[in-house]
C-alpha cells in the first residue's frame, strides 16, 4: 500500500510540475525552482527503491583446506561488499568456520590388499633358493600401526603380525605352512599396501 502511494504521489508531482516548468507562476500560486524539483524527484525515486529492491552483498571466497592432521589452513577474503539504490558499502570482518574433521579410528577391521616378500625360515636352512616367497595377502585387523594378515603366496600361505612403517610399507613376521616342504615355518618379510 505504501509503495502505490508513493508511486502515485510521484506520478502527480511529476505531471503537475511538467505545465509549471514550462509556465511562469502567477501570484496566487507557489513555484518549486527546477533544482529542487529534482532533488524531491530523486529522493521519493530512491525511496520507492528501497522498499522494493533488496540489497546486493558479495563476500570473498573463503576457501578452508584439513589435512591429515587435523590442521585447518585458510585462505581469507573477509571483504565484504554492499550495493543498494545507488548507495555502496564495503567493510571488512572476521571470518568464523566450525569444522568438523573425520578422526580416522585408531583399531578396527579394514580390507587392505598387500604385496608381500617373505622369508620361510625352515625351508632356508635346506636351500635359501626355495625360501623366498611372494604373494598377496589382505590386512584385516589392525590396533594403530599393528596389524594381521593372512596372505597366499607361490611357496606358502601364512598369517603374520605387521608394522606400517609408512602409510603403505611394513615389516612382517609370522607363522606359514609350505606348499613344497609340507610343514609350518617362521616367516620374515616385507610388504607393500595398495
Amino acid at each position: 500500500m505504501k509503495i502505490v502511494f508513493t508511486l502515485g504521489v510521484v506520478g502527480l508531482i511529476t505531471t503537475m510540475s511538467l505545465p509549471a516548468m514550462s509556465q511562469v507562476c502567477s501570484k496566487p500560486s507557489t513555484c518549486i525552482p527546477q533544482e529542487d524539483m529534482q532533488t524531491f524527484l530523486q529522493s521519493l525515486r530512491t525511496t520507492v527503491c528501497l522498499q522494493t529492491e533488496k540489497p546486493v552483498v558479495t563476500v570473498d571466497p573463503v576457501t578452508l583446506v584439513t589435512d591429515t592432521d587435523g590442521r585447518v589452513f585458510s585462505t581469507t577474503g573477509s571483504k565484504v561488499k554492499i550495493n543498494w539504490c545507488g548507495f555502496q558499502a564495503q567493510g571488512t570482518g572476521k571470518i568464523e568456520a566450525r569444522l568438523q574433521v573425520k578422526d580416522t579410528p585408531s583399531w578396527g577391521f579394514r580390507f587392505r590388499p598387500k604385496f608381500i616378500s617373505s622369508v620361510l625360515f625352515l625351508d632356508a636352512m635346506h636351500d635359501i633358493g626355495t625360501s623366498f616367497n611372494l604373494g598377496l595377502g589382505l590386512d584385516f585387523f589392525f590396533i594403530q600401526r599393528w596389524n594381521l594378515t593372512a596372505s597366499l603366496g607361490y611357496r606358502a600361505t601364512h598369517l603374520d603380525l605387521g608394522f606400517d612403517l609408512t602409510k603403505n610399507f611394513g615389516v612382517t613376521a609370522g607363522v606359514g605352512f609350505s606348499f613344497f616342504s609340507l610343514h609350518t615355518t617362521p616367516t620374515l618379510g616385507v610388504y607393500f599396501s595398495f
